[in-house]
């Protein structure tokens, strides 16, 4: 029968680090006295990383929101003046019906996307640095010597409890993102088709329809990419602050386990803690944004080629 395999020492035992009077031996502070430098060091480094990420991903998604929205206004207003002035009867009123009812959607659907995409990035920011403050205290405590090393597992079960709830408010930050793009896309989507239906049956209205159809498809063909820019510039930035909680997570658990093993403690639980939480960091990184950037892409292609479609026909 083979010998089962540990992640700590050969066989799995504890090598000899303590006096025979219990105390660690000098080596082993040694040891203890690197590895709580370089832990508190890549500490350091998660954090800056972190809060500008944060900050910088807060400035970008308000940027690209608000430039969004300024080039719907104009669209609007562009759209609004033409076909406003139709009267009931008239050949235009069906655009002018389709246009109040998608415009008066889309406008509240924006604000709100504005208005929770700042309220979320806050609570993130807040929760960031409530819960990095414990944290940080604990490492400093540690890095001066007033954690005693038998206290290290202490220390790593509150790491866990942050690093856990740290990423559920990344992924809520995310999603929430997501859901109100989504929700934009879906509606102009709706409204581009209706829009763009009542325009290629529109009959040969002489000057007039051609001015209308080239009003349409200029604008809306501005809309379409600019919703693409903001769609792929905002999961851009996600993915990047994922990658950045992912990276440092992973550098953190192994210089974690590397204290432990430098300790000469038994660190098997340590490296099964890494383990999991890299199945379930990976698992969430991998899969979330990626299957939402894929799903609007793809919504917004269709879009583009219904456009190029009507421009074809055109000429």
């Amino acid at each position: 029968m083979s010998k089962k395999k540990t992640h700590g020492s050969k066989g799995g035992r504890t090598p000899p680090r303590t006096t025979k009077a219990g105390n660690p031996t000098a080596e082993a502070m040694g040891s203890y006295a690197r590895s709580n430098r370089i832990l508190q060091g890549t500490w350091n480094d998660f954090s800056e990383q972190m809060e500008t990420r944060i900050s910088e991903n807060y400035h970008n998604q308000q940027k690209t929101y608000q430039d969004f929205y300024n080039k719907w206004m104009k669209f609007n207003e562009k759209m609004g003046s033409r076909i406003g002035k139709t009267e009931p009867g008239d050949s235009y009123r069906e655009a002018y019906d389709v246009w109040k009812n998608y415009a008066n959607r889309m406008d509240h659907r924006l604000g709100r996307m504005m208005t929770t995409g700042k309220e979320t990035f806050e609570k993130l920011d807040k929760e960031w640095q409530d819960h990095s403050n414990t944290i940080g205290k604990e490492m400093i405590k540690f890095s001066n010597g007033e954690l005693k090393p038998h206290e290290f597992k202490g220390m790593h079960d509150a790491w866990n409890g942050f690093s856990g709830e740290m990423r559920e408010y990344i992924e809520s930050t995310s999603d929430t993102s997501s859901e109100d793009l989504g929700e934009i896309t879906h509606v102009w989507l709706d409204f581009s088709k209706r829009m763009g239906d009542f325009v290629k049956d529109l009959g040969e209205d002489g000057k007039e329809s051609e001015e209308f159809t080239s009003l349409w498809m200029d604008t809306s063909k501005e809309i379409g990419h600019s919703l693409q820019k903001m769609v792929k510039e905002n999961n851009v930035d996600f993915e990047k602050l994922q990658k950045t909680w992912f990276d440092y997570c992973s550098k953190m658990e192994k210089e974690m386990v590397n204290t432990s093993k430098n300790m000469g403690w038994d660190y098997e639980e340590l490296w099964d803690a890494y383990f999991d939480n890299q199945k379930t960091w990976y698992g969430w990184w991998s899969s979330s944004l990626k299957q939402e950037n894929n799903g609007l892409k793809k919504t917004i292609d269709d879009l583009q080629r219904r456009i190029d479609a009507l421009e074809k026909k055109k000429g």
